[in-house]
């Protein structure tokens, strides 16, 4: 080959990592194999495996990245109680608990209040609706009588 990649140690682990990373393999692989026929065997065997183990801690650094997300979320919504159980104080994690209970109570109260005047709003609209559609309907009922009366007092004055 053109260059000896493969004549000392540190050339050949230097040709590994360039190899591993997917790194102008190809043309190591090519210059190789004109010098050994069966040298295809081992190149495509170390770089599957090799893609395989890179691709894996590629995704464990992401999957890593997404719980320590995910804690700092967490960590958030509880209002920091993590923080404070490493401080070892029960009586303060009780007391923030609690506090964030009766707001989440509080809050619960209100969203019920509001439902419930949300409901007595589309009742009330809803019946004034079925009002304006019943006098509609009277007049329309009140207009093909007029209609004829009209039509018999013009029969009565030819």
């Amino acid at each position: 080959t053109t260059d000896d990649y493969f004549s000392r140690l540190d050339s050949t682990f230097f040709t590994l990592f360039q190899i591993m990373t997917l790194d102008a393999w190809a043309d190591i692989a090519r210059e190789v194999i004109e010098d050994t026929q069966w040298a295809w065997a081992p190149f495509v065997v170390f770089v599957t495996i090799s893609g395989f183990i890179v691709v894996n801690l590629i995704i464990a650094v992401i999957c890593d990245a997404v719980s320590a997300l995910e804690d700092d979320v967490k960590a958030h919504i509880t209002g920091g109680a993590l923080e404070h159980a490493e401080e070892g104080s029960e009586s303060e994690i009780d007391y923030d608990l609690r506090e964030q209970l009766e707001s989440m109570e509080l809050q619960v109260d209100e969203l019920h209040r509001v439902q419930e005047q949300t409901l007595h709003t589309l009742e009330y609209l809803t019946k004034q609706i079925h009002r304006n559609a019943m006098k509609k309907k009277r007049r329309q009922k009140k207009k093909p009588g007029e209609v004829a009366a009209a039509r018999n007092l013009s029969r009565k004055s030819c």
